[in-house]
């Protein structure tokens, strides 16, 4: 195995027949012309073909995968564009974008994302006779699979929640009509009972102090 603790700089081309362990940071030079997803397409002083993709700024790996060599106290990989690191997998496998500082931890630490202003993903799809959803699954098979699921429907303008594996359980139209039980509410808010028997809507406080209010008003006081 080759191990080198400082920097190291490849100028051209070997072969590693080993383990490899960078201590330091790996740099490659002479390299010109490289788009902006790291393919390149012109190079002078290595021996590479246009295509091969390189690394424009900077991936570090601290600590050694090999834990029946070695027991790395911080095996994490991060990836830095701008001289800042972007992204971090850490030692347990969880993914951190933009932060080295995991979300909630048991349940909500698998993915945490962080910038400073607002935060957000987005799920985007080819067209408006496309779906998009987040899965929610328990197992890998037959509807382990989904579970549980929020899905939009692009051609519809539809919001729908489902649970107990894919039963629809509440939608909100493209008009903000609410459907509980029913997937075409025909009022502001139309619920259905799931098992066809009684419908109820029960409104409850948590003290024999406070109270429940139905109101019906024509004005926003």
């Amino acid at each position: 195995a080759y191990t080198d603790t400082t920097n190291l700089n490849v100028t051209g081309i070997g072969t590693i027949a080993g383990n490899f362990h960078v201590g330091g940071i790996l740099t490659y030079e002479d390299v010109k012309n490289v788009d902006s997803v790291g393919i390149i397409t012109a190079r002078t002083g290595l021996s590479v073909t246009a295509g091969d993709v390189v690394i424009p700024d900077k991936i570090v790996h601290a600590g050694d995968t090999n834990t029946a060599i070695r027991f790395a106290a911080a095996d994490t990989i991060t990836a830095e564009t701008g001289g800042t690191e972007r992204l971090r997998i850490d030692s347990n496998g969880r993914l951190l974008l933009g932060t080295t500082t995991i979300g909630q931890t048991g349940e909500a630490d698998a993915l945490t994302v962080y910038q400073s202003g607002h935060t957000g993903i987005t799920i985007r799809t080819g067209g408006t006779s496309n779906n998009t959803a987040i899965y929610f699954a328990d197992g890998t098979s037959g509807d382990q699979n989904y579970r549980g699921a929020i899905t939009y429907t692009h051609s519809g303008d539809n919001l729908i929640f489902k649970t107990a594996g894919n039963n629809e359980r509440l939608r909100i139209t493209s008009t903000g009509r609410i459907g509980i039980g029913d997937n075409n509410p025909d009022r502001t808010v139309d619920i259905v009972s799931a098992t066809g028997g009684n419908c109820d809507v029960e409104m409850k406080t948590t003290n024999n102090t406070g109270w429940c209010q139905l109101i019906f008003t024509d004005t926003d006081a």
